[in-house]
């Protein structure tokens, strides 16, 4: 069962399906428009994705426990950037006004509850 379907908007071809966290926790990757795809499990689900506007294999995941990953790698491997990151407020660098295009800023809650930007 499926819950979302991406597809990637700097590369028409990669699609990123999601299954239905309730029964597994899962990404199923295309490469060619959905023609064949790989299924790879992941620890933690997915609430939404974020490509970057000029990488096409690198994309932002928020878990529903308000944790952020990235993957360099069309979402084979994840990695965790950040916890307590609030809902909707990550973005990777804004070109033009950051040097680094790997950039990822995001606001998250400090033990006391507080937002703080963050870089990384």
């Amino acid at each position: 069962v499926l819950s979302y379907l991406y597809v990637c908007p700097t590369n028409k071809r990669k699609i990123m399906l999601l299954s239905d966290p309730e029964i597994e926790s899962s990404v199923l990757i295309s490469s060619d428009e959905g023609a064949s795809y790989q299924k790879f499990r992941l620890n933690f689900f997915i609430l939404s994705l974020l490509f970057h506007p000029r990488h096409e294999d690198w994309i932002l995941a928020y878990s529903h426990d308000q944790k952020l990953y990235s993957s360099l790698d069309f979402g084979r491997k994840w990695q965790l950037v950040h916890d307590h990151v609030t809902p909707n407020r990550f973005y990777w660098s804004v070109i033009g006004l950051d040097k680094e295009s790997d950039l990822v800023h995001m606001e998250a809650r400090t033990a006391d509850g507080r937002a703080q930007y963050v870089t990384c």
